[in-house]
């Protein structure tokens, strides 16, 4: 099965000129917990997450509306394509550890999102079960939070 069967098409997106204040109202409107950061070509160059604007936040003593989105563009951010089989995905949020990844189109535009809960919604056979649990599992694993300075 390919990510386009599964994904979520109608996602939230902010401007990396944003602040953290307008993703969580995103996110809040949306009912979601990641929002991709586009750059003035519509490319996806970075996401945030409701964990990163909490540990943002409290790490910072700042209010959301005074962190930027440009702040939490950390490394390389992890896409796929609508094209990409399930199984590619699994391994890709194993092996980052992450349970959210934007879907892009070959410029990185953004088509979607894809998660582990998008997954966890399929019928799914025994072994498909399998592969999503040994993905929760390594997205699970404890690692090191890097944070970078403003």
């Amino acid at each position: 099965m390919k990510v386009n069967n599964v994904m979520t098409k109608n996602v939230g997106f902010c401007r990396e000129t944003d602040n953290l204040a307008t993703a969580v109202g995103l996110m809040w409107q949306k009912d979601c917990g990641i929002v991709p950061i586009l750059d003035t070509e519509d490319r996806v160059i970075g996401v945030i997450t409701d964990r990163d604007v909490s540990i943002a936040v409290t790490t910072r003593n700042r209010a959301p509306s005074e962190i930027s989105a440009a702040a939490m563009i950390i490394g390389k951010t992890i896409t796929c394509s609508k094209n990409d089989s399930i199984k590619n995905v699994l391994k890709k949020m194993s092996k980052h550890q992450i349970n959210r990844i934007p879907v892009v189109t070959k410029k990185g535009r953004l088509k979607g999102v894809i998660s582990i809960n998008d997954l966890l919604q399929m019928k799914k056979s025994k072994r498909f079960e399998r592969q999503i649990f040994k993905t929760l599992k390594a997205i699970g694993k404890p690692s090191p939070i890097l944070l970078r300075e403003v």
